[in-house]
């Protein structure tokens, strides 16, 4: 197993001793990693996660709605129907 060192605050897991098992059981305390973030590196990572994260704003629903409908009228107009509609010929 190929274990890459946290970039976060972090201790070795005191379920296993860093190894990331007991005998053949994978470790719940570390997930198999060996190791556990610190509350400290914990709340980093989660940080840096709301970073990354970009919540869909009311103008990006609008525009992905927008879209839809014009699709929807292009497929009516040009005679094509959705896979599961009745056709009504």
């Amino acid at each position: 197993m190929n274990k890459s060192t946290p970039v976060f605050e972090h201790n070795t897991c005191k379920g296993c001793g860093g190894f990331g098992h007991h005998g053949d059981n994978r470790c719940k305390g570390c997930g198999g990693s060996g190791y556990q973030l610190t509350k400290r590196g914990f709340l980093a990572a989660q940080y840096l996660r709301s970073l990354r994260t970009d919540p869909i704003t009311d103008d990006a629903k609008a525009a992905n709605l927008v879209l839809a409908l014009a699709y929807q009228a292009t497929l009516m107009r040009s005679g094509l129907q959705r896979k599961g509609a009745v056709c009504e010929h």
